[in-house]
Formats: C-alpha cells, sequence, structure tokens
C-alpha cells in the first residue's frame, strides 16, 4: 500500500457568533443596547434595508436618530428640537418631554427584526447585515414579546468574544499546525527514503 497524500488544508467554513456580550453603559440616551435576540434596522444611504446589534445612534440635523455612517432608524423617529427626557422604554417605545406639555408626548415605536438562520446574513461591514437566501426574510417583532430580546436606554453591548476560550482554541490550532507539519516531515523523510531504496 502506497503513502497517501492529501491536498493541502483550506478554510471548511466560517460561521458568525451573535452571542450575548456584556452591557456597556455610556448614559447616553441615544444609545440603544438589545438584550436577547433581535436586531434594529436601519436604512442606508442607497436605499437599503441593513440590520445591525449596534445601538450607537445619534440625533442628526433633522432630528432623527441614525449611526455614525448616515443610517436612519427605521422607522424614522423625529425627535422635535425643544424635547427634554427622552424615554425609550424595554418595550421600544420612544417618548419625550415637549416644552408646553406636562405629560410625555410618545413619538414612535421601534421594532426588532430575527431571521431563521441568523449564520446566512450577509456581513457589509460597520456592524452591518443583510438578508439572503440562507438567512430567510426578516421577521418583525415588538420588543419583549414573542421571543424577542428587550431594549436597554444608555448602553451599548460590548464584544462578545470570551478572552479565555479564545486563547485556549488559539492554543489548540497552533498545536493541530504544529502536528499537520509534523505529519507532512514524517511523510517527506518516508517517500525520501523509498526513493533511495529504489535506486
Amino acid at each position: 500500500v502506497g503513502i497517501q497524500e492529501g491536498s493541502g488544508v483550506k478554510v471548511g467554513a466560517s460561521y458568525k457568533v451573535f452571542d450575548q456580550g456584556p452591557a456597556r453603559m455610556t448614559y447616553d440616551m441615544n444609545h440603544l443596547m438589545i438584550e436577547g435576540p433581535g436586531f434594529l434596522p436601519v436604512l442606508k444611504s442607497n436605499g437599503e434595508t441593513a440590520y445591525t446589534r449596534n445601538g450607537a445612534f445619534h440625533r442628526d440635523a433633522q432630528g432623527r436618530l441614525a449611526k455614525s455612517d448616515g443610517s436612519l432608524m427605521i422607522p424614522q423617529i423625529t425627535i422635535p428640537p425643544n424635547a427634554t427626557n427622552l424615554m425609550i422604554n424595554q418595550q421600544g417605545e420612544v417618548s419625550a418631554t415637549v416644552a408646553g406639555s406636562n405629560a410625555p408626548v410618545v413619538l414612535g415605536q421601534i421594532e426588532l427584526f430575527r431571521f431563521q438562520n441568523e449564520q446566512g446574513l450577509m456581513a457589509e461591514g460597520a456592524g452591518l447585515f443583510m438578508p439572503s437566501a440562507a438567512s430567510g426574510p426578516a421577521v418583525a417583532g415588538v420588543p419583549g414579546e414573542d421571543g424577542f430580546g428587550t431594549l436597554q436606554q444608555g448602553a451599548l453591548e460590548a464584544s462578545n468574544v470570551n478572552v479565555p476560550n479564545a486563547m485556549v482554541e488559539m492554543i489548540q490550532t497552533q498545536r493541530t499546525y504544529e502536528l499537520g507539519t509534523k505529519v507532512m516531515s514524517t511523510a517527506d523523510d518516508m517517500m525520501n527514503a523509498t526513493i533511495g531504496m529504489k535506486k
């Protein structure tokens, strides 16, 4: 039986990790964190709808909640310039105190979206994802209902990377690579020995 030779190594698959990251309090009333499943929809400058878990919003010149790249939250909730004490509850209801009114005025309702297969989402960069045939269509829901996560105002989701686990996986990968190189070296030595014997 001859020596079995492989065809080298290649990336078998890549996958996205949407595990919940820890909360990072910013106390910025325009910031939102999703606690649990769900994505926030945003309108890109080219008119396409993308989805993100990055809730680092700010108010643009028209008082709309927007991201740093200009993407606008969907639905476009406009906050009056004289509004104070902006409040976004866990169910996504946006309200604020407007001059001349004692009670808070409801400005809009934020919805969350989820997908049958989150791994099928296409990464666009900057924390934005686009649906694909593999992800399935976006399904809308109210935060806190039907399995959707809730919203936390004044916080952002930090990185969900578990440093100890990542270090262990890196060491395992390195050891596997070293083992593979040793196998190749041994196979090369055996091949040289076989050729030498034939001579």
